[in-house]
């Protein structure tokens, strides 16, 4: 089946939304069944209303005045772009989301147009209902997913947090068509002033972008703290002084902003484990699952406040300490060298300075070396932790939209 091609003023080819809908489904099926006729196998009336099935994907839309045009128009093109994306498996192949929808849209007219001949107990409409439901499982996590993505790459504690409603707007008698209506929330940061050193200092409260209405900040089970905190409190808020957000850019240079945010709530949306180490409080921080350095923190007015990063190679780090021990380089030696920043790491190599390696191994720091072998743009960042993103989304209590 081809869909027929008009000619614009200009002279470009290009298809009306009906036409380019045909078009785009007959490419899916013929991907994935290897069949042109499947289309042309419905009847003109099944034809017709496939269209009437397909989505409407409405602009996202400010619910307050926290967001911006310009943070909508953002989040309007990376969530089209990760729309139309092929990286995800459905029956051995990669197909978009996009594609996706499209498939869900056939096999649920295919359904019912064989419900309709041979009843609701056929064995054919059974299984074509079964893979509409699949279909449509996937198809819904995985926009809920793209558009957490892209609100967690612009979401930061001292800018602002975004929230997410995603839901079918008012259906109306005379239009059929569902149309999704993205509502996004944005929530100023939390900021306290806390006394350290006997110098006040700003500090923002951590939180996580949700696919939700609501924001979440971040607390942490006074128990994982151990002797190092005596109050009564079972949940501690948790606090991150500007300083710590500088270095957290600093060391990890290599990372985009939009891959430093995704990164810090990667690592602090849960808060479980606490390393004790020369009467400081330290939380691991991880790249890909490699161990890279550390959030410092230290219980203040019963709130654990991050007061600074440390990289991997840092005195103060076990890893660092033995670094230390084994090289006799110092503080000021790490700073010199630039080995206390990811760059470095991901430049070095190895043949040129095997015993160089040799004590990175000792140290307990040899795997961040294996970090040279990945990428850091953000897609990649979150296509690693794909399914830790799905699992957090499907606990989300807020229900939204469903097919």
């Amino acid at each position: 089946m081809c869909a027929k091609i008009k000619k614009s003023k200009g002279g470009i080819s290009q298809q009306g939304p009906y036409k380019k809908f045909l078009t785009d489904l007959h490419e899916v099926l013929t991907i994935l069944f290897e069949s042109n006729k499947l289309l042309s196998e419905l009847s003109n009336e099944y034809q017709h209303m496939l269209y009437d099935y397909k989505y409407v994907f409405q602009n996202p839309k400010a619910y307050n005045e926290h967001v911006s045009s310009a943070e909508l128009k953002i989040i309007n093109e990376k969530t089209r772009k990760l729309f139309i994306e092929r990286n995800i498996v459905y029956e051995g192949m990669y197909l978009s989301n996009y594609q996706l929808h499209l498939l869900w849209c056939y096999m649920s007219i295919k359904a019912n147009e064989t419900k309709r001949k041979y009843g609701a107990d056929d064995d054919e409409y059974l299984d074509l209902k079964e893979s509409a439901g699949k279909c449509s499982d996937i198809f819904y996590k995985r926009f809920l997913v793209d558009y957490f993505k892209v609100i967690s790459q612009l979401s930061s504690p001292d800018h602002k947090y975004f929230g997410l409603q995603i839901r079918p707007a008012a259906l109306f008698k005379d239009n059929p068509k569902i149309e999704i209506v993205v509502e996004v929330y944005g929530f100023r940061p939390q900021t306290t002033m806390f006394e350290v050193a006997g110098r006040k200092r700003p500090a923002f409260r951590l939180a996580v972008p949700k696919a939700t209405t609501t924001i979440e900040w971040v607390s942490i089970d006074s128990s994982v703290l151990g002797t190092h905190y005596r109050g009564d409190k079972e949940q501690l808020e948790v606090y991150i002084q500007s300083h710590a957000l500088k270095r957290f850019r600093e060391r990890l240079d290599v990372l985009n902003s939009d891959a430093i945010n995704y990164l810090l709530w990667e690592n602090s949306h849960t808060i479980d484990k606490i390393e004790m180490y020369r009467g400081l409080l330290l939380h691991p921080i991880k790249l890909f699952d490699i161990k890279i350095g550390y959030l410092v923190g230290k219980i203040v007015n019963d709130k654990l406040l991050f007061s600074t990063f440390l990289f991997i190679t840092h005195s103060c780090c076990p890893e660092g300490d033995r670094l230390k021990k084994i090289t006799g380089l110092g503080k000021q030696d790490i700073s010199y060298w630039h080995i206390d920043r990811l760059s470095t790491f991901i430049n070095l190599r190895e043949e040129k300075y095997p015993q160089l390696i040799k004590l990175f191994d000792e140290a307990g720091m040899g795997d961040v070396k294996e970090l040279k072998n990945k990428k850091f743009d953000i897609d990649s960042l979150q296509d690693a932790n794909l399914e830790a993103l799905m699992n957090y989304i499907s606990k989300s209590k807020e229900k939204g939209f469903r097919i």
